[in-house]
């Protein structure tokens, strides 16, 4: 029989967990920086009547990103567009099938129509690992098209980094040293404005020169 301090013990880890689960992803709110989009593909079966063949490298660009709280989803929007319950592809009829989330980890599923002849299966999970954010995705592919048949896995991974706030500010800091300062020259011409004005006797008229 587990003595009482094991139990005491054990009921304060099980209370002090509960409201870390609770605060919800809203921590991750803010400024983060993509980087390259990695892509690599395995064909299968590749005919003549397939668009052409997949190669492997990057996509997308990379840059900053705004990382926004919906539920217990993140949305992304700047260099990095979408959210972790939406689908990541742009194939038509394709439509989200699951999506999960916890407190380090998102996953969606999305899949075309059984009647689609351009079948399609996406899975798509982020990963916080401290201050960054690991996406995968595995794709597979397999269409009919006339008499082709076009069967292949994608595999595509982003790294994003939070930006701190400290590295933000000495990054504008140092923007703004750099600025070359702005002297004004001689003058080259000149602009009275406005140009003409219709007054009556005993009334006032202000003209700004430039």
């Amino acid at each position: 029989m587990p003595s009482r301090a094991a139990c005491l013990v054990g009921l304060l880890a099980l209370s002090a967990s509960v409201p870390a689960a609770a605060q919800g992803p809203a921590e991750l709110a803010g400024a983060w920086t993509a980087g390259p989009l990695r892509v690599r593909y395995a064909v299968s079966s590749w005919g003549p009547d397939c668009p052409p063949r997949p190669q492997n490298g990057t996509e997308g660009r990379a840059g900053a990103v705004t990382v926004g709280v919906r539920g217990d989803h993140l949305t992304f929007s700047g260099a990095v567009r979408g959210a972790t319950d939406a689908c990541w592809s742009q194939r038509p009829g394709l439509r989200r099938s699951q999506a999960s989330a916890s407190a380090s980890r998102w996953e969606v599923s999305c899949s075309t129509p059984s009647s689609s002849a351009e079948q399609e299966r996406g899975r798509y999970v982020f990963t916080r690992r401290g201050d960054t954010l690991a996406f995968r995705e595995s794709t597979r592919w397999d269409w009919q098209l006339r008499d082709s048949r076009c069967t292949a896995t994608r595999e595509a991974t982003r790294t994003l980094t939070r930006v701190a706030a400290a590295a933000m500010t000495g990054v504008a800091a140092a923007r703004e040293e750099a600025r070359p300062a702005c002297t004004p020259g001689s003058a080259a011409r000149g602009t009275l404005w406005p140009q003409r004005a219709s007054i009556a006797p005993g009334e006032r008229a202000c003209f700004t020169a430039r």
